[in-house]
């Protein structure tokens, strides 16, 4: 099979995984019709058993519960940082790259300064200062994972800036928010689309992470805070930390197809040096 049809297979595989992911995560609390709160069996039940497929915990929850709003957090964390670290890194990049300059210089500057800092280290610090919560850990995702889109599209904007079509809106007289918006824009969505994806792994398992470490939010139920429940038990009930380890595993596997398959389609010189049609 060529290039192009393995990127195209593994695309439609991580399609697959996210769309039943999403399905999971919308329809599965009402369906399954168990909370990931509520002690519903004995503790340490099996998998397999009459009154859990997945087994239960400590504290007799459903693991299955569990892994379902596990699902809906990864997928909203994943989804609500990689938007605001898009926004954040997309305007700093386009004003970088449009203006140049002393703005350049100082924006650069700036995200040079955020990259020299191990981006899990400063998560952990924000989150500590912001105090644990859903919320926090979006913010400090998106803070720490916005320098890579600036520096795309800033590399693409400078590109862009010099065609003949932005040169010719320019001197039309169109205004500078209408140019950036109208003829650069458009051109840059390709290449952040692939960053996008890539930071969508980095966040759930970022979140992840610091749920395992204790700074997840503890009104709601992860899946690393479900493996870091589990790892004093895990030679005695190994199913409580398995399935949500698997879980995250397959998550982030899906999302790299997924930005590996849209990579190959959307930049030519992917997939063998093959062009685009």
């Amino acid at each position: 099979m060529s290039g192009r049809g393995n990127l195209a297979v593994g695309l439609q595989a991580g399609l697959a995984i996210m769309v039943l992911l999403a399905l999971l995560a919308v329809f599965g609390p009402s369906l399954y019709g168990v909370g990931a709160w509520t002690s519903t069996s004995s503790p340490f039940l099996p998998p397999l058993s009459a009154d859990a497929w997945l087994g239960t915990d400590l504290l007799g929850r459903d693991v299955m519960a569990g892994i379902i709003e596990g699902a809906r957090v990864s997928l909203f964390v994943g989804a609500v940082a990689t938007l605001g670290a898009v926004v954040i890194g997309g305007i700093v990049g386009l004003v970088a790259g449009y203006f140049r300059g002393a703005a350049d210089t100082l924006l650069m500057a700036v995200t040079e300064f955020f990259q020299t800092i191990p981006s899990f280290i400063l998560a952990v610090l924000l989150v500590s200062i912001f105090n644990p919560s859903l919320q926090s850990i979006v913010i400090a995702i998106a803070l720490v994972s916005w320098p890579q889109v600036a520096r795309v599209v800033r590399t693409q904007t400078l590109s862009l800036r010099e065609r003949e079509f932005v040169m010719a809106a320019r001197l039309s007289g169109k205004p500078v928010w209408k140019v950036i918006v109208v003829d650069i824009v458009p051109h840059v969505l390709s290449s952040v689309l692939i960053v996008a994806s890539v930071i969508v792994a980095n966040a759930i398992l970022t979140e992840s992470a610091l749920s395992f470490l204790g700074l997840g939010d503890p009104n709601v139920m992860s899946w690393g805070y479900m493996v870091g429940a589990s790892r004093s038990v895990v030679r005695i009930a190994w199913w409580m930390s398995v399935f949500p380890g698997l879980a995250i595993l397959v998550t982030v596997l899906a999302v790299n197809l997924v930005s590996d398959g849209l990579a190959g389609y959307l930049d030519p010189r992917a997939a063998g040096g093959e062009a685009r049609p």
